[in-house]
C-alpha cells in the first residue's frame, strides 16, 4: 500500500546534527540502532543492503524491540538509526531527522487479504487504511498504491 522513503535519525549532539541531508556513508562510523530482523525482514535487509551499496558494513549497535523504539534510543545517545520518514512525527526531544541523499532505502507497508469473504472488521480496517493512505499520500515523499 505504501512505499515510504527513509531518513537518518541522529542525536542532537551528533557532529552532523545540523546537516540538511546526509549520505549514508556519513554514518559509517556510528553505531546503527536497528530493530530485530524478524519484525521486518524486508526493511531490515533493505537498510543493510543500502549501507553495503554505499561502501560500508554498518556497525550494529543496540537492537530495538520495534522500529519506532529506535527513536528514543537515538535520543539517549546510543547511536543513529535509519527509519521510515513517517516516524518523524514522533517528536522526541534530542533527535534530529535528515533526508538521505542519493539512493534512499524505502520501507514498503503492505496489506494482505484473504480471497474468502472477509469479516466486517477486516473490511472496515481495509477501508480505513485506504482512506488514511489517500489523505497522506506524498506528504513524506512516499507513494500510496491501493
Amino acid at each position: 500500500m505504501i512505499d515510504e522513503p527513509s531518513v537518518i535519525a541522529l542525536p542532537e549532539t551528533h557532529p552532523r546534527a545540523k546537516a540538511k541531508g546526509l549520505h549514508l556513508r556519513e554514518i559509517a562510523e556510528d553505531p546503527l540502532i536497528l530493530f530485530e530482523r524478524h519484525l521486518g525482514p524486508g526493511f531490515y535487509d533493505t537498510i543493510i543492503s543500502a549501507c553495503l551499496q554505499s561502501g560500508f558494513s554498518p556497525q550494529l549497535g543496540q537492537s530495538a524491540p520495534q522500529v519506532a523504539a529506535t527513536i528514543p534510543m537515538v535520543a539517549a545517545g546510543m547511536g543513529v538509526a535509519i527509519i521510515p520518514a513517517y516516524l518523524q512525527q514522533i517528536h522526541t526531544q534530542g533527535v534530529t531527522f535528515h533526508p538521505i541523499l542519493g539512493d534512499t532505502p524505502r520501507a514498503t507497508i503492505a496489506l494482505a487479504t484473504t480471497r474468502a469473504a472477509p469479516s466486517k472488521a477486516a473490511t472496515a480496517f481495509e477501508i480505513l487504511l485506504k482512506s488514511l493512505c489517500a489523505s497522506c499520500d506524498g506528504k513524506t515523499g512516499g507513494t500510496c498504491r491501493v
